[in-house]
């Protein structure tokens, strides 16, 4: 009994350093067959972990005010977004905005320009009324000189009928 004890217990130990010696001479064979000045192979540092993302505040986004042709009346669409614009300007007050009169290209230029002007002016004091400080606006017509739209349609014309708003960073 005691001999087919001690038969297994070496059969294992050698099964074992067998197993041992396997993976030896893989290591062996695979170190012999690399180049002879090769550098052992490095794995790559982790990668840092990605800093937080920094949100920046949006940009308001202020809305124009469109005009019927020949006038430079506030429409009753246009005052709801004119009173959005108002409080963006209101709640931020380093932000200055200049207010662009625009024309479709109907009429001659001096008359556009005046009209164009009309129409801002008409946006400042709406603005104005609303509580927006009068020097934080400026107004500038630009007639019919830069069109949004250059198609000879009344959808298009009525683009171009507008105040638009260009504002500061400031207060953002």
């Amino acid at each position: 009994m005691m001999t087919t004890r001690r038969m297994v217990t070496g059969a294992l130990m050698l099964a074992t350093l067998l197993s041992a010696c396997a993976h030896t001479t893989a290591a062996t064979t695979t170190a012999k067959n690399e180049a002879p000045y090769s550098q052992p192979a490095t794995t790559a540092p982790a990668p840092a972990p990605a800093a937080p993302a920094v949100v920046q505040p949006a940009a308001p986004s202020f809305q124009d005010a469109f005009f019927d042709y020949d006038s430079s009346l506030i429409r009753a669409d246009a005052k709801p977004l004119l009173e959005r614009d108002a409080e963006l300007l209101k709640n931020r007050p380093g932000m200055t905005a200049t207010v662009g009169g625009y024309c479709d290209e109907r009429g001659t230029d001096e008359y556009n320009l005046a009209l164009g002007n009309r129409r801002a002016e008409a946006v400042k004091r709406y603005l104005v009324a609303l509580g927006v400080e009068p020097a934080r606006l400026k107004t500038v017509s630009y007639g019919k000189e830069k069109p949004f739209c250059a198609e000879r349609t009344d959808a298009c014309y009525q683009q171009n009928r507008r105040g638009h708003f260009l504002t500061s960073a400031g207060g953002i």
